[in-house]
């Protein structure tokens, strides 16, 4: 009972302090600073709720996208070791990293078509979506959206031109692989919730 009332008091001498504070005096050839532009507000971008059939589509077509980067990713990680041996040249490694360097510009281009009915699914436009659970009824579940791209998978600086980046392009797709999988996880257990 005590500290609410100590809690009141401090809010009290506060606010004035605050009301009670001289303003600070401006002469009149000072300007008054103020922002050029006007602060930016960001809204959470949020698609409507998808019927249970829509939800459906999305959830399978999620699957099939991120089944593909995964095959995108295991090539980078065979790439990668590939590039990883001593007794390369640097042509070597450079025709590697042209292939490496394709996959990664290959999952950007996944990411960004993997759409449906005009809902963009993996490439960060959207965190969530709500997707109806069963048909008959107006029961949904938030199901959220991964940013799969490069950028996002912390592979977009990755290369194999040197031994030394090899190894990190490896770890930089192992971890991205694992973001995968589990992305794969969540639709899988999406799918179930769904009854699909």
């Amino acid at each position: 009972m005590q500290l609410a009332k100590i809690r009141s008091l401090v809010a009290s001498l506060i606010l004035l302090a605050a009301v009670a504070a001289p303003a600070k005096a401006q002469l009149p050839w000072q300007a008054v600073a103020t922002p050029i532009y006007p602060q930016r507000i960001w809204l959470q971008l949020v698609p409507p709720p998808l019927r249970h059939g829509e939800a459906a589509q999305v959830l399978e077509r999620m699957r099939i996208d991120l089944w593909r980067i995964c095959g995108q990713l295991r090539a980078m990680q065979g790439i990668a070791i590939e590039a990883s041996n001593g007794l390369l040249t640097e042509a070597d490694r450079a025709l590697l990293n042209v292939q490496f360097q394709a996959r990664k510009q290959r999952i950007a281009d996944i990411a960004a078509a993997s759409q449906v009915n005009g809902l963009a699914l993996l490439d960060g436009t959207h965190s969530y979506v709500l997707l109806q659970i069963r048909p008959a009824r107006l029961e949904f579940r938030q199901e959220y959206l991964q940013d799969v791209r490069p950028t996002a998978l912390g592979i977009e600086s990755a290369d194999v031109i040197t031994v030394a980046n090899s190894g990190t392009a490896l770890a930089a797709c192992d971890s991205a692989l694992d973001s995968v999988a589990y992305a794969l996880l969540q639709r899988r257990a999406a799918a179930q919730a769904l009854g699909l």
